[in-house]
């Protein structure tokens, strides 16, 4: 599986990737190793990373990969606006089986990041340029949030966490505050609202299978 998910990243790098990342999220965290100096061009610049929002302590997920229910293949767009920023356009490669899950983060053609879960433990592999304050862990945990099934997250959320549902939007919330809100406007597209910190993600999903052969067509 991991060779495939590498044949699939160098496509889409050698297609002109940009930044990878579904989100540019709270809570620092350290990365479990680095990528080579090959991936650590010096003249590469940081990425823009918009400051966290202003919410409280949002739980982290470690869902089990098989309660996902199905697989997927992706490759998501996601569109950042935040306060007083200008728009940043970002691009994340997923994978998901019922044995794990796992990630590639790009910037400019260059893998970033990668990171895989297989429901006992996290591994990540980071660029020394990817900044340490968007956290492997908290993106998993958000992509969690937005695809896993309300059962699943709404069983390993902590008291006064929940999670509700009504048509096409999903809300988490603490006690009876709203924190998080996704919503599917349109086809494989979700936005995502942080009510505290007044930003939002657009989030367009597409299949690797057709991204790959949107990418190889003339």
């Amino acid at each position: 599986m991991k060779t495939r998910m590498r044949h699939r990243v160098t496509r889409l790098a050698l297609a002109g990737g940009t930044i990878a990342v579904l989100g540019l999220l709270s809570a620092c965290a350290s990365p479990e190793a680095t990528m080579p100096d090959t991936l650590n061009p010096p003249n590469m610049p940081a990425p823009a990373v918009a400051a966290a929002p202003a919410t409280l302590d949002v739980p982290l997920l470690r869902l089990p990969p098989q309660s996902l229910g199905r697989t997927l293949a992706e490759r998501q767009r996601v569109t950042v606006t935040a306060p007083q920023r200008a728009p940043q356009i970002l691009d994340v490669l997923l994978e998901a089986d019922a044995q794990s899950v796992r990630l590639a983060l790009l910037q400019m053609g260059q893998v970033a990041a990668r990171l895989v879960w297989d429901g006992t433990s996290v591994q990540v592999t980071q660029s020394r340029w990817w900044p340490r304050e968007v956290s492997a862990e908290r993106i998993l945990s958000d992509l969690q949030m937005a695809l896993w099934p309300m059962a699943a997250i709404q069983a390993a959320l902590p008291e006064p966490w929940n999670v509700v549902q009504e048509g096409q939007t999903r809300v988490l919330r603490h006690g009876t505050m709203p924190e998080m809100i996704m919503q599917t406007v349109a086809p494989h597209v979700t936005e995502v609202r942080y009510v505290r910190g007044g930003w939002q993600l657009q989030i367009e999903s597409q299949s690797l299978q057709e991204s790959a052969s949107g990418e190889a067509a003339p």
